[in-house]
C-alpha cells in the first residue's frame, strides 16, 4: 500500500508507523490479511488500512476472523493511539470479499439493471453482519449508488458468465470512522474493459 501526501504537508506529518497482519495459509504465506500506515498530521491521528479478506461465499466466518485479527493484533508505539480504533480518523479499504446472500444471480442482475441498489444491499453479507454488530460497527460507508464492481467477462460489461453460481458483489469497499465521520468514498473507476474498481477514498476538509 502506498500513501501519497502533498509536498507542502510533509513538514506537518510526524509519528509514522506501519503494521501488517497476515491471515492466509495459517498466517504464514500472507496472501490474505491487512496492512496499515498511521501518522499524525497537525495534531490529528490518522490511520489508513488496506486488506484482503478470505474469498468464497460460504466463508463469512473466516472473513470476520480476518477483520478481528487485524483489529486485535495491530498495535503502535504511541500510547495515546496504541490500537487502530484509538485514532481520530480510521480509513479502511480493500477487497473484503463479501458476497450476496439469499438471492439468485438472475434476481440480482434484475435489481442492478433497474438500479435498485438499496434492495440489492439488503442481501449484502457485509451489511448483514454490520446490522448484527459483528463487524465494522464503529464505521460508516458512503452511499452506494452504482452497480457491483465485480466481475465482468473480459472485454465486455457483462457480468462473468463463467461464475453463474457466484453472485456479484461490491467486494472492494471503503469504510471510515472518526469522531465526526466525514469524507467522500467516490464512485467506481473504469480501468478499461476488464474490470471496474471503486475509487480510492478522497479525504477532504480534514485540514480546514
Amino acid at each position: 500500500m502506498y500513501v501519497f501526501v502533498r509536498r507542502n504537508l510533509l513538514p506537518a506529518i510526524t509519528n509514522i508507523e506501519s503494521e501488517s497482519t497476515p491471515s492466509g495459509y495459517a498466517g504464514v504465506m500472507g496472501n490474505k490479511g491487512g496492512v496499515s500506515v498511521r501518522f499524525e498530521i497537525c495534531g490529528v491521528n490518522l490511520i489508513i488500512l488496506s486488506c484482503h479478506f478470505t474469498a468464497h461465499k460460504e466463508n463469512q466466518r473466516d472473513r470476520l476472523n480476518d477483520y478481528l485479527d487485524i483489529i486485535n493484533h495491530q498495535s503502535f508505539r504511541d500510547e495515546d493511539v496504541n490500537v487502530i480504533l484509538d485514532h481520530d480518523y480510521v480509513f479502511w479499504m480493500g477487497d473484503l470479499n463479501f458476497r450476496l446472500e439469499n438471492i439468485t444471480k438472475t434476481e440480482a442482475e434484475k435489481l442492478i439493471i433497474e438500479k435498485r441498489f438499496s434492495e440489492l444491499l439488503k442481501h449484502d453479507q457485509l451489511n448483514m453482519m454490520k446490522n448484527q454488530k459483528l463487524i465494522f460497527q464503529d464505521f460508516c460507508e458512503g452511499e452506494i449508488n452504482f452497480p457491483p464492481t465485480f466481475k465482468f467477462d473480459k472485454g465486455t460489461e457483462i457480468y462473468d458468465s463463467r461464475l453463474l453460481q457466484k453472485d456479484s458483489g461490491n467486494e472492494n469497499k471503503i469504510d471510515q470512522t472518526s469522531e465526526e465521520s466525514s469524507g467522500n468514498t467516490g464512485g467506481p473507476v473504469d480501468h478499461g474493459s476488464n474490470e471496474v474498481r471503486r475509487n480510492l477514498c478522497i479525504i477532504e476538509g480534514l485540514m480546514q
